[in-house]
């Protein structure tokens, strides 16, 4: 019998074995988060990651990350920083990028983008080596933000491989930023980990021991803020919103974060007892949302807030504004009670009902559990891997 001919193996049957993940982040929140799930897949399937962060995110993403991907990471001013100008940042990021990538085994890159024009130099390194890429949109404005122009959008069109975005309006404002074709943006909806089960016991102790630390009623009605103390979350709006709560009957509102408004906000605050209680970085938000009586999101722009994923997973109830959820589109009522962040009687109003868990409360609960359930991490990740098996010339490991 005449032998076979020799047949190569197919592109998509060469196994991503090294993988790049980039990090243009100038601060520590959901997209790291996410970023670093995404790592953790990676690695658990036997794909050796190499992370490059700016040094001063490295303890946040250390202590995200755990042991063995902290190990991975690599010290690079590639952070997109507010205070250059988009011209310095693009030459910046390229030239750091082009400087340690020939030493970098590397089969394929992975972009996370908190902005649009986040990692505009380093996309531009990947479309001129052609390495393929993945990136994905996690925020992204109406309007288009400085830098990309032309040149962005060509590097953009050029770039090996595949764009995903946490929610469809992101992904339809990457592709209109960019120039890309529509549907060129696949929609990969985001999901966290769910705790196996909700203890009514530790759930009482929990609501128990946070009322204790502030020296609250035993069944006071407490709100929760769950994020970064910025404008786009609509953190200045908080002492206001904290005292609108507490006339209608609420003890106090708790916000747990960091960011550029803390100063200001701790400043604000009277002497004595206060209706907004600033928390500052808490390690255990899983804890919080298990004490609290309903979350807030006032937020003016987000992609897929995971905090709200993980207050559906607690069975948390949630006011949003719709910007907040707008990833849920006309849904959004099913899973929450939406009032505009500016207006503060009405997001207190709806406030006070989720927390008293009357009216359409219990159904919202039910809903969002469900939702939380349905496209946990677990879905996420699965979306994830198949699609970096599509990337040019890669397959992931089941």
């Amino acid at each position: 019998m005449a032998a076979a001919a020799f047949q190569p193996a197919p592109l998509a049957a060469q196994r991503l074995r090294r993988l790049l993940l980039l990090l243009p982040s100038a601060a520590h929140g959901g997209t790291e988060r996410h970023a670093l799930a995404l790592a953790r897949m990676l690695d658990a399937a036997g794909v050796a990651v190499t992370i490059l962060a700016d040094p001063d995110r490295h303890p946040a993403l250390a202590r995200d990350a755990g042991p063995r991907l902290a190990g991975c990471l690599r010290g690079a001013r590639i952070a997109w920083d507010a205070g250059e100008s988009p011209e310095e940042n693009i030459r910046r990021q390229r030239q750091v990028l082009a400087a340690m990538l020939p030493a970098i085994p590397v089969d394929a890159a992975l972009l996370p983008l908190p902005w649009p024009n986040a990692g505009l130099g380093l996309q531009a390194v990947l479309a001129e080596r052609g390495l393929p890429s993945l990136v994905i949109g996690h925020l992204a404005p109406a309007e288009t933000p400085p830098g990309i122009d032309a040149a962005a959008r060509e590097a953009a069109q050029r770039l090996p491989g595949l764009w995903a975005a946490v929610s469809a309006p992101i992904a339809t404002r990457l592709e209109t930023a960019f120039g890309l074709p529509p549907g060129r943006v696949q929609v990969v909806p985001n999901g966290v980990p769910l705790p196996p089960g909700i203890d009514a016991g530790r759930r009482r102790a929990l609501r128990a021991e946070l009322r204790a630390s502030l020296d609250l009623p035993p069944d006071g009605l407490v709100a929760l803020f769950l994020g970064r103390l910025e404008p786009v979350k609509g953190a200045e709006l908080l002492p206001y919103l904290a005292q609108a709560f507490l006339r209608r009957g609420g003890a106090a509102l708790v916000a747990a974060g960091t960011g550029p408004l803390e100063a200001r906000l701790q400043a604000a605050l009277p002497g004595g007892r206060s209706a907004l209680r600033l928390l500052g970085h808490q390690p255990d938000p899983g804890r919080l949302l298990l004490a609290a009586d309903a979350l807030l999101l006032p937020s003016r722009l987000e992609g897929y807030p995971l905090v709200f994923l993980e207050a559906a997973g607690r069975r948390c109830p949630v006011v949003a504004s719709p910007a907040a959820l707008e990833c849920l589109g006309d849904a959004a009522t099913d899973f929450a009670a939406l009032a505009e962040a500016e207006d503060v009687a009405a997001m207190a109003e709806a406030l006070v009902t989720a927390a008293s868990q009357s009216g359409p409360t219990p159904a919202r609960l039910a809903a969002a559990a469900a939702l939380a359930r349905r496209q946990d991490e677990a879905a996420m990740l699965g979306h994830y891997r198949d699609l970096l098996r599509t990337l040019p010339g890669m397959a992931v490991a089941a």
